[in-house]
């Protein structure tokens, strides 16, 4: 069974790898396209939530009207949230963002973006809760494929001593995956008052939840390792339980596919506890949770319209 269920998956990551949207109209492959949609989807929803805040606090008068957010506001926003973390690696790495090297990777994702914006001025999106259920699958091969690219990035670099770190190695893994969610999060790019400085989202998490995906990103930077043995250090841990004249376990295909397995796992725990059980009795941070963690965005993004325009009371409040 687990055979079937490795072979069903590589397929599906073959597939969304080499498969074109359309060969002439939309020439872009379906796992750029796919996370291009994935994070639009998140961005306005996020957006959505933010302007609910804001109504609700000018009808109570506890905060003035913000001025509206402009499309190249929001689209800057969606490409931190999309690509933050592929540009973190880079500038860990000191290499260039494939991104930047062409025209097309923006013509991608912007032309997703510009599709679901104008839809959601129309139509209602799709709630969150049916997307991060029904799609858990296609969200561990999105993430499993930025995790195993951030990883052979670093053994194609041109430092040796990025290249014999395997510190480095898992450390690139976790941030190809999550630092897009992080980045967005710690710069409040959702919030209408505009961007600020702030701490990362990870570290006020409160809840697993809130982690998960780290975890699993840090954990798939390690399975993939292993099993294609990304690293010497590794050769150890993969003779104890496979013992074949050094030989990989899996090949890259093979360990991607485990990935996204692992992934698949970690987001169907998120998705039943946040949209699924029943909040606990602190319902108010859980409900928050439920509209930043599906990219670890920081809660602040969200509480933001609350807060006062003046940098006196501002400086009051902390006090």
């Amino acid at each position: 069974m687990a055979a079937s269920l490795l072979s069903a998956t590589a397929k599906l990551n073959d597939l969304l790898l080499s498969r074109q949207v359309h060969s002439t109209i939309f020439p872009y492959a379906w796992l750029p396209t796919l996370h291009a949609l994935r994070i639009a989807f998140i961005h306005t929803n996020l957006k959505a939530k933010v302007q609910q805040a804001q109504k609700a606090n000018q009808k109570s008068g506890s905060s003035p009207p913000p001025a509206p957010t402009t499309f190249a506001y929001d689209l800057a926003g969606f490409l931190i949230m999309a690509w933050g973390g592929g540009f973190l690696v880079n500038f860990i790495l000191g290499q260039t963002p494939m991104q930047l090297l062409s025209i097309h990777p923006f013509l991608n994702y912007a032309g997703v973006y510009v599709v679901i914006s104008t839809l959601s001025q129309f139509v209602n999106l799709p709630a969150m809760k049916m997307l991060d259920t029904a799609f858990i699958f296609l969200d561990g091969s999105l993430r499993s494929h930025a995790v195993i690219m951030s990883v052979l990035t670093t053994k194609a670099s041109i430092n040796p001593a990025v290249q014999n770190s395997l510190f480095i190695q898992i450390l690139c893994g976790t941030i190809g995956a999550t630092g897009g969610g992080q980045l967005a999060g710690m710069l409040s790019v959702i919030s209408p008052q505009g961007w600020s400085f702030s701490t990362p989202p990870f570290l006020r998490a409160t809840t697993l939840v809130e982690v998960i995906d780290i975890i699993a990103a840090s954990v798939c930077a390690t399975v993939f390792g292993i099993t294609t043995l990304s690293h010497p250090a590794y050769s150890p841990v993969l003779a104890r339980v496979y013992n074949d004249n050094g030989k990989a376990l899996f090949t890259p295909t093979g360990a991607r596919a485990a990935c996204t397995i692992i992934f698949a796992l970690a987001f169907a725990y998120r998705a039943t506890v946040l949209h699924w059980l029943p909040a606990p009795s602190a319902a108010r941070p859980i409900a928050k949770a439920k509209i930043a963690s599906s990219e670890g965005v920081s809660k602040s993004a969200i509480d933001s319209p609350k807060r006062s325009s003046s940098p006196a009371k501002r400086l009051r409040n902390k006090a």
